[in-house]
This record gives C-alpha cells, structure tokens and sequence, in this order.
C-alpha cells in the first residue's frame, strides 16, 4: 500500500487522484474534507482527513499569527503527529511533504515501509542562501528560514530513503550538498487541462502578464525594470497576485500607467486573464517549479522563465520559450523584444507551448512518472503496473 500524507499542496492531491483510477492500494491522508477529495474522484474510503488543523488554522490563524510566531510550526508539528498515528500498518510506501513529515517517515519506517520525502523547492540551505543573497543585493532585511525548519528537512533529507524534487535546478541543489544522486527522484509537476485554456484574446495589445506572490523570491522586480526601460508602445505589463511589502519600492521606483496590478484570482478565473495576454514571464530567483508556468502554457502562451524556476524542464527553448539567468535584465528586455516585434513566431511558440503541456505536462503525466521512478527504485506496492 502507499501512503500519502500532505497538509494541502496539489501534486500529491493529483497522485492520489490517479491510483483512485488504477487497481494499486493506497491511502490519502491530507487536511482537505473528505467530500472535497472525493469531488476529485479519491473514495472516502481511501481517505484520512485531518480537518481539525485546517479548522484551526482557518478560525484561529490570523489572530495567533499575530501574537504567536510558532501558530504555522505548531501547526505542522501537529500534523506530523496526527500523521504518524494514522499510517496504516500495511503501507509498504509512504510519502510525505518536507516540513511536515519527520515523525511520520519514522513511523513508516518503524512498519518496514520505504520512505520519500516530497520537497517542492530547491535544498532549504540553497533556498536559505540565495534568498538572503538577494536581500543582501537591495538592502532588504532578511530574517532568515526557522532554524527548527532547516533542521527538520535536514533530518528528513536524511532518513528518507529518498527524496523527490519538480525540476534538474532543485536536483542540482541537491546534488551541490553531497546527496547521493540515487538517492534523487525528479519528476516535473503538471497542469489541469479543464482547468487551464486558452480563450479568444479580445484586443491587439501586446501583454507581458506575471502571476505568482510580487515577492523579492519570485523576481518581480526585474521584470518591472526591464518593462520600464524597454517603453514598448501598445504594451502592458500584468502583474497577478497579492504585493509583498518589500517589492512596493520598487513598483514606486518604475511606476507606469502600463504597469497594471491586477490583484488575485480563484484558479478558475485564470485562464481568462492569461489568455489576455501575449507572454507569461516568471524570472524567479528560486523555485522548485511554479504550477502557474505550465498553467500559461496550457492557455497557448508561451514562456519567458529564469534558470531558477523549474520551467526550463518544460519547454524547448526557443520553441516554447526562453529560459534566462537570474537577476539578467538585459536578457529579459532581449527576449520580451524578440516577441514583441515578432508576433507571429510569438503566436506560434505559444501554440506549441500548449501542444507540449497537453502531451507531457498534464498531472496524469506526473502521476505516471512517479509510479515509474518507484519501479526504477525497486519500490513495488502490489498490482503496480508492469
């Protein structure tokens, strides 16, 4: 049996998805209410919800984040705890997201079971250094990751049997701090293709559009740069999701009329807004692969991304996209021109950027990848397919 605990996050939501429609034996334990799981095809009867620390988070979150700087580590600390007395003592697999999932790997192990560990992002060391370099670069306080949290991935770095990452820049920060290649699983995240498509773009303005948190870690504040100085006629740029405090200076600094702060939007009012627009651009400065890259693909966009993002485990550069170092305003002014004064190629690379998410990147995809990165391993659960 595997089993599958995760406090929210959608990659593992579709793994469990998948195996509800394969004959493999599996358990899903996760925050989610277990009449939201089985509207994503998972039975109850393969569930554990774990609603009590949603219910907590959700009713008494934003009071105690303010008095009790522990309320998200307590949190995860609880759910570690409840996961570990829930393991069914058949598991033979059990995987759990990095964070949240020390006691459990143990728990599983104690059973027999192998282990991974899920962790979305680069090494914490790696994630911890290069956002404190980046602070460093613009003068911005950094308080730094939790010593606690370093300390726990790094214990379930370690006892893990394995440890599964989205993209080769996660597996290179990896490997960069004496992980044993074997040791690695990289499997790209996908997309919902119901979900995300593209529809009739209603005007002829060429828009750059960037969805994700407007944080010093996602980038934002190069592009806006290179918005600024390039001065594109007829052109926009889109910036989707809340504000941090730290990037203000900066939307002050390069303020435009063209320069749009959209606000949020629900997953299904997306497709809508990137469909809008002429190119997705994400010039993160680390990630272990952003969702909303491929999500832009899937709406016939194509994609502008940097080194450190993930998305250049998606795309053919120059077919679907270009891929661009970090903190490089030139080239993003380089590759954001190119588009712009070619239209055609611009509509054609998006084009193939949906035809190669449909065909790779969809979540079934992963699941797949997945199931077949077990068997590589030798990790074999009965009725796995051959």
């Amino acid at each position: 049996m595997i089993t599958i605990a995760v406090r929210g996050g959608f990659p593992t939501l579709y793994l469990a998805q998948y195996l509800s429609k394969t004959s493999i034996p599996f358990r899903f334990i996760s925050t989610y209410p277990s009449l939201y799981t089985a509207r994503k095809g998972i039975p109850v009867s393969k569930t554990t919800s774990l609603t009590e620390i949603i219910l907590a988070d959700k009713l008494l979150g934003k009071s105690l984040r303010r008095r009790e700087v522990d309320f998200d580590w307590k949190l995860n600390q609880w759910f570690d705890l409840r996961v570990s007395r829930s393991i069914p003592p058949q598991t033979t697999l059990f995987t759990g997201w990095s964070q949240i999932s020390l006691r459990s790997l143990r728990a599983a192990k104690a059973l027999g079971a192998r282990t991974i560990v899920e962790r979305g992002s680069s090494h914490i060391r790696a994630q911890d250094e290069i956002l404190r370099e980046e602070s460093d670069l613009h003068g911005i306080s950094y308080t730094g990751i939790d010593p606690r949290v370093i300390a726990k991935e790094l214990a379930e770095y370690e006892e893990a049997d394995f440890i599964s990452v989205p993209s080769q820049f996660a597996k290179a920060s990896f490997l960069k701090r004496g992980t044993p290649p074997e040791k690695l699983i990289t499997v790209p995240y996908g997309v919902e293709l119901s979900n995300f498509k593209p529809v009739r773009k209603t005007d002829s303005v060429f828009r750059i559009v960037q969805c994700s948190s407007l944080s010093l870690r996602k980038g934002v504040h190069y592009l806006v740069r290179a918005f600024h100085e390039l001065k594109l006629p007829d052109a926009e740029l889109w910036l989707i999701g809340g504000m941090t405090p730290e990037i203000e200076p900066f939307i002050r600094k390069y303020a435009n009329p063209n320069i749009i702060l959209k606000g949020t939007f629900g997953l299904d009012q997306l497709h809508k807004q990137y469909s809008q627009c002429s190119v997705f651009c994400l010039p993160s400065i680390e990630e272990g692969m952003a969702l909303v890259q491929a999500q832009a693909m899937a709406c016939g966009l194509p994609l502008i991304c940097s080194t450190n993002s993930g998305g250049g485990d998606l795309i053919r550069e120059g077919v679907d996209g270009f891929e661009v170092p970090i903190r490089d305003v030139e080239a993003l002014k380089e590759r954001i021109l190119h588009l712009y004064k070619n239209p055609e190629a611009a509509e054609n690379m998006g084009r193939s950027a949906r035809a190669r998410v449909a065909s790779m990147f969809t979540w079934d995809n992963y699941a797949q990848g997945l199931l077949h990165a077990y068997e590589r391993l030798g990790i074999r659960t009965p009725d796995m397919p051959r």
